[in-house]
């Protein structure tokens, strides 16, 4: 203990406070989408290591939509399988089925894409896809695929960045979220 902390023992704890929050801190999803996931990947699976290779903590840099990859040809798109068979379509229905048998209220929204990543007709099948089951399992559903399309908030063609200036989208789950509990 150093000749400081003895005659100001408050700073001793301010420092030890400070650097035992540091790295919780560090650990704190920016993001509600990312914070939705932490938490449902914890109740699911229980704790896991702290870095994930899908989720990015720390702050991200807008891509200009001009900078971003354009594809002038529809065979460089991925194409999607929204059939029954899709091991994907059978999961979603098995989570739709599980949070129905257990009375838990679901509520389903689509990520943002940026237009230059998709295409067009599988996207349409997509949103077909999404309100036959909201029609079906009665849930209600959010279109957020498209909103955000032509602003400059993306990191790259699938992802957002993640700073102050691109809080549009965590701002409109949130609404979403407040407007769908039921307090």
């Amino acid at each position: 203990m150093s000749y400081d902390q003895l005659l100001n023992p408050k700073n001793f704890f301010t420092y030890q406070f400070d650097d035992f929050m540091k790295s919780i801190q560090d650990k704190i999803p920016g993001s509600p989408k990312d914070r939705t996931i932490s938490t449902l990947k914890y109740i699911l699976f229980g704790p896991e290591p702290h870095h994930h290779p899908f989720i990015n903590f720390g702050k991200t840099s807008i891509t200009p939509i001009k900078e971003l990859q354009n594809f002038d040809n529809e065979s460089e798109f991925q194409e999607y399988d929204f059939s029954d068979n899709n091991k994907q379509i059978i999961s979603f229905k098995k989570i739709i089925n599980e949070f129905k048998n257990n009375e838990i209220k679901l509520i389903v929204f689509s990520t943002p894409y940026q237009k230059t990543t998709a295409n067009e007709n599988d996207v349409k099948l997509f949103e077909k896809m999404l309100e036959a089951y909201s029609k079906k399992y009665d849930f209600p559903i959010y279109f957020l695929h498209d909103k955000y399309g032509e602003m400059e908030i993306w990191r790259d063609g699938i992802h957002i960045a993640i700073n102050k200036d691109t809080q549009i989208y965590t701002k409109d789950v949130l609404k979403m979220l407040i407007q769908e509990a039921e307090f």
